[in-house]
């Protein structure tokens, strides 16, 4: 019989990807989670089911979980993302889901550099102490972020993360999401924190260098102060409390936050992590040539 799988963040570039990865598994049926009635049918018409409710709704929630056997859990980025998460997972222990598969944050701490580091080592700690099955995934530095830099790398050859030299050992987030769906039905990883990493740590001078190579034309990090990338952010009218995690991440990563790799993606998922000159060359160049999603 196929296990019942609900899914949050079903729109997010996670979530996308493990869809995907559902849709080819006959051992699960899938459920989305979503806010809106519009976005309920475009998911509805490609054959999973969707769920209208809120993070802010508990006791809306209760009843939409019944029947669910497991849940991967993943919550926008936002200040109140601790109390999103344990929303959740409190009207998951009531309806009788067994296991939830938490995507967090790297490191997650309770004495971490940026408030969202913070805000995912409480909703940890709650989900630990729930009573449910769990398994936690922190991924590193995403690669798919490299695609926010892509109309200035389009325009002007030229790109900012303002983090100065760090190395970061980056992900792309269809592995975040392989993970996430391999830990769907496995009872080995339940109770385990697993910290995902890409195969190498790069810094941004070796991206520029990747890029450059694969476009055939120069490619140039420049290096902005985390402040001063803080300022422009919020001259786009980019929320503020969102320009400060940014800021206090980049900051983080200049002082070797983000400098490490592990073997947890291909432990969990028995295949090699994605590195930085595949992601390039799969994802960047098509769309930047017109031809990706």
């Amino acid at each position: 019989m196929a296990e019942n799988i609900l899914l949050t963040g079903a729109t997010g570039t996670i979530g996308k990807s493990l869809l995907g990865f559902f849709a080819d598994r006959g051992d699960v049926k899938t459920h989305a989670l979503v806010r809106d009635e519009k976005v309920a049918a475009g998911i509805q018409a490609a054959g999973i089911t969707a769920l209208v409710g809120t993070f802010e709704n508990g006791e809306q929630l209760v009843p939409k979980l019944e029947g669910i056997t497991e849940a991967v859990l993943i919550t926008p980025s936002d200040v109140r993302a601790d109390h999103f998460a344990n929303t959740f997972i409190d009207a998951a222990a009531r309806a009788g889901v067994n296991k939830i598969i938490r995507i967090s944050a790297v490191k997650a701490s309770a004495d971490g550099p940026t408030h969202n580091t913070r805000l995912h080592a409480a909703s940890e700690d709650y989900l630990r102490q729930s009573g449910l099955d769990y398994t936690i995934l922190r991924p590193n530095f995403f690669m798919q972020n490299l695609l926010m830099a892509l109309p200035s790398i389009q325009s002007d050859g030229q790109f900012s993360f303002a983090m100065g030299g760090a190395h970061l050992g980056m992900i792309d987030t269809r592995d975040v999401a392989r993970c996430a769906a391999a830990c769907v039905g496995c009872n080995a990883h339940n109770g385990q924190t697993y910290e995902l990493t890409g195969p190498h740590s790069v810094s941004w001078a070796m991206v520029a260098a990747q890029l450059a190579r694969q476009m055939g034309r120069e490619v140039e990090c420049l290096d902005q102060t985390p402040q001063e990338q803080f300022e422009r952010f919020r001259g786009f009218g980019m929320d503020p409390w969102m320009c400060a995690v940014i800021r206090d991440y980049a900051q983080a990563y200049r002082d070797g936050f983000g400098d490490f790799t592990t073997d947890c993606v291909s432990r969990i998922t028995g295949r090699q992590a994605t590195g930085i000159g595949e992601f390039i060359s799969g994802i960047f160049l098509p769309l930047l040539n017109g031809h990706g999603e």
